[in-house]
C-alpha cells in the first residue's frame, strides 16, 4: 500500500487505463481531423472557378431555362490556335460550357433548327463533325 491506500496492482491498473484513455484520445483528435478534411474535400470538390449563368425564357406556356458555364478569361486566349497558346483550339472536340455541359429545360416540345427537341431537361455537346464552321 502507498500513501494512497492503493496496492502495486492498483497503481498498474490506473497507469493502464490512463495510458489507454490517451491512445483512444490521440486516436479519436486523428480520426476527427481526417473526418473534417475528407468533409472539406468533398464539399469543395463541386466548386466552379468560372461564373455560372442563367438563362430563362417564358410566355404563354413555353418555359426554356439555360444553365451555362462560361470560362474566366484571366487574360488568356480561350478559342484560337497552338500559337496563340488557347485553351480551346480551333476544330478540337469541346463541350459547351467552363466547368460544366451546358443544361437546358424546356416544358413542351420546341422546334429547333428544323429539329423538334423533347420537353425535359437536356445536356448539350458539340458533335466534331458538325463543326466545319471554324
Amino acid at each position: 500500500m502507498n500513501l494512497y491506500g492503493w496496492t502495486t496492482a492498483d497503481s498498474l491498473t490506473f497507469v493502464k487505463t490512463r495510458e489507454m484513455l490517451k491512445k483512444v484520445g490521440i486516436v479519436l483528435a486523428v480520426l476527427i481531423v481526417v473526418a473534417g478534411g475528407a468533409f472539406w474535400y468533398l464539399s469543395n470538390q463541386n466548386r466552379t472557378l468560372s461564373p455560372s449563368g442563367k438563362a430563362e425564357f417564358k410566355d404563354k406556356g413555353l418555359n426554356i431555362e439555360v444553365e451555362y458555364s462560361r470560362p474566366s478569361v484571366l487574360d488568356r486566349v480561350i478559342f484560337g490556335t497552338e500559337e496563340q497558346d488557347a485553351v480551346q483550339l480551333y476544330g478540337e472536340y469541346w463541350r459547351f460550357g467552363a466547368n460544366e455541359s451546358t443544361e437546358i429545360t424546356t416544358t413542351t416540345p420546341i422546334l429547333f433548327n428544323g429539329k423538334l427537341i423533347p420537353e425535359g431537361r437536356l445536356k448539350s455537346t458539340p458533335s466534331r463533325a458538325r463543326m466545319n464552321f471554324w
